[in-house]
């Protein structure tokens, strides 16, 4: 008995399943490679949008691709790390899903997060940036910048931080405020100096502003602090009432 499908309908389920199994274009094709062997799960030399919206979590390692354009296709990436590339310009924005982000020992000079609101890690360490923007970000747990060419930072109101590292930059200015919940910060070669208050920080455990210009550290009252570490700045002298806990200090 043969059945007789409308060509309207016909039609439409042409395009749906033509729509289903889209290819997703890359235009970088060592970044194609890369991803051929995380998402092309039948096997074609290709990946469609199928495909790309089943990885949640997707590592590329020492792969020296210059473009990204395509990632967006993979709109539920949860976690997504490069290490070693030679990319210059990452565009991300409007990724939602992600929650943790690793683009570390590349030459990424600018980046694009705006929308990645529910980011929870970001590791962009030893890069080319001279600014990153991530107010909005306010789910972040740890934060790492370090080894790039930030010349300020500032970090306000960051209710779940735990961990700052911002070591070797060319800071002169950085502000950290309303972080309740920090416990390890990293400010080691920049060129900050001045007076730093660390009081509003009562989880904190770790500190190291090593080669640095300080000439005072406020850490009254720090009662978890253990570490502490200022070496080769300008302090005279240190007020250590209160941080019962500290058993490393080095200045």
């Amino acid at each position: 008995m043969l059945i007789k499908i409308p060509a309207c309908l016909a039609l439409c389920l042409s395009l749906f399943f033509s729509a289903s199994a889209q290819v997703v274009r890359f235009p970088d094709p060592a970044f194609k490679q890369a991803l051929l062997g995380k998402a092309d799960t039948d096997h074609d030399g290709e990946i469609d949008a199928t495909e790309a919206k089943k990885v949640t979590k997707m590592y590329l390692e020492d792969t020296p691709f210059t473009s990204m354009e395509g990632i967006k296709a993979f709109s539920n990436l949860e976690e997504f790390g490069t290490y070693k590339n030679k990319i210059d310009q990452v565009d991300l924005s409007g990724m939602t899903s992600l929650k943790r982000l690793y683009l570390i020992g590349g030459d990424i000079r600018s980046i694009n997060l705006k929308g990645c609101v529910n980011l929870e890690h970001l590791y962009l360490t030893g890069n080319k940036l001279k600014e990153v923007d991530f107010a909005s970000f306010k789910k972040l747990t740890a934060l790492a910048l370090n080894y790039n060419q930030l010349t300020k930072a500032e970090i306000s109101n960051f209710p779940a931080l735990k961990e700052v590292s911002l070591q070797e930059n060319q800071l002169s200015d950085c502000r950290i405020s309303g972080c309740p919940r920090l416990v390890k910060l990293e400010l080691q070669k920049n060129k900050l100096s001045g007076k730093l208050d660390l009081t509003g920080f009562p989880e904190l455990e770790y500190f190291d502003a090593s080669y640095n210009q300080l000439a005072s550290v406020d850490i009254r009252g720090l009662a978890k602090l253990k570490s502490f570490s200022c070496l080769y700045c300008a302090l005279r002298t240190i007020n250590v009432s209160g941080a019962q806990s500290l058993a490393d200090i080095i200045w």
